[in-house]
């Protein structure tokens, strides 16, 4: 009798659509596809860089010092009509901490592309490098000056005990009894010190320095008279000169005398030639942003500054429009440096 021959061939399980379905939620995507995206969003953020226009985004400039500062109040008095030649918001960032150090290296690490910068000054990229030795940063090497954007000059008084009229007067007392008169400065190595050190050296006189942490308490101390002299700030020490406590003898910078001290002359001008010194305010990138980015940036800030609101914004804030180009900030961080760090060697100062 003949027999069926069995089925050696099993027939394959049917799945349910809807189980099928299920199932590939839960399966990675196919490697080909994956790697087909990536491509994708590659190219369209090549494109984005190429083809978008700087800015396309917000502009950050970090601030080393808090809020209400001088550097902060300069930078806030002209970031808004920067913002509009910008076509994106200046935003300000205040980091302070170690003198600036904290800002400085933030900056010097971020992308060089434009939208970080930092707000450096002579008091920061100048003088701090000339008196502190090792700093983990180098202004000339790991920053692209973008351009200057205000300066302000400072102003020297005297208690009006001390019966000095001028800056003749003040330098026949000082040669007279040397060492006698104090002068009180915002620390060892600031600005103000080293305004009334140079004044000494080019006129050949010696005071006695007496540094405070900060200007607030040298003030506080010139006006008991514990202190005879002081560079300040121009508006820092304009109600008491109003008042009679103090006299104004001279203003720190040698283009110009002082709308606010009508009367008052330059340091160059009342003798002491050549004498010139102001605290400049400038904003850098990091090292390698492209010469087209830097260009708009400057371009920009420098049409912000003619603007009327700025001017008024910034002469309220005790500052001048200072406008440049970034070949103007670099030389002058050149220049300043090399004088700072003579000054420096000859007083024989170093940072406290």
């Amino acid at each position: 009798m003949m027999q069926t021959a069995a089925r050696s061939d099993k027939q394959p399980k049917t799945v349910p659509a809807s189980a099928a379905r299920g199932a590939g939620l839960h399966q990675p995507l196919p490697a080909r596809f994956a790697l087909l995206l990536a491509l994708l969003l590659a190219v369209c953020g090549q494109a984005e860089a190429a083809g978008t226009p700087f800015p396309a985004r917000p502009v950050r400039v970090i601030v080393g010092f808090a809020t209400g500062g001088a550097n902060d109040l300069f930078i806030r008095a002209m970031a808004p009509e920067w913002g509009t030649r910008l076509g994106q918001p200046v935003i300000i960032e205040n980091r302070p901490g170690a003198a600036g150090q904290i800002a400085n290296e933030t900056v010097m690490r971020a992308a060089p592309d434009g939208y970080t910068l930092l707000l450096g000054s002579s008091s920061a990229f100048t003088i701090l490098p000339a008196v502190q030795r090792n700093l983990p940063y180098d202004p000339s090497r790991d920053y692209t000056p973008i351009g200057t954007f205000a300066r302000a000059s400072h102003v020297l008084v005297a208690n009006t005990a001390v019966g000095v009229r001028s800056v003749a007067e003040l330098s026949e007392r000082a040669r007279a009894q040397p060492g006698a008169l104090n002068f009180g400065s915002a620390g060892n190595g600031s600005i103000l010190h080293l305004e009334m050190e140079l004044f000494m050296a080019m006129a050949g006189l010696r005071m006695t320095h007496v540094p405070y942490k900060g200007s607030e308490p040298a003030l506080a101390d010139l006006l008991a008279n514990r202190v005879q002299l002081l560079w300040a700030t121009e508006s820092q020490v304009l109600p008491q000169v109003r008042l009679g406590q103090l006299r104004a003898l001279a203003i720190s910078s040698s283009d110009s005398s002082s709308a606010r001290y009508p009367g008052v002359p330059t340091m160059d001008a009342a003798g002491v030639k050549g004498y010139d010194v102001y605290n400049w305010f400038g904003l850098f990138a990091p090292a390698g942003t492209p010469p087209e980015v830097v260009m708009t940036l400057n371009g920009t800030l420098n049409r912000a500054l003619r603007e009327e609101r700025t001017i008024a914004r910034l002469d309220l804030a005790g500052a001048q429009p200072f406008p440049g180009s970034p070949e103007n900030l670099a030389h002058l961080l050149a220049t300043e440096t090399a004088r700072f760090r003579a000054l420096v060697r000859t007083a024989g100062i170093t940072a406290e």
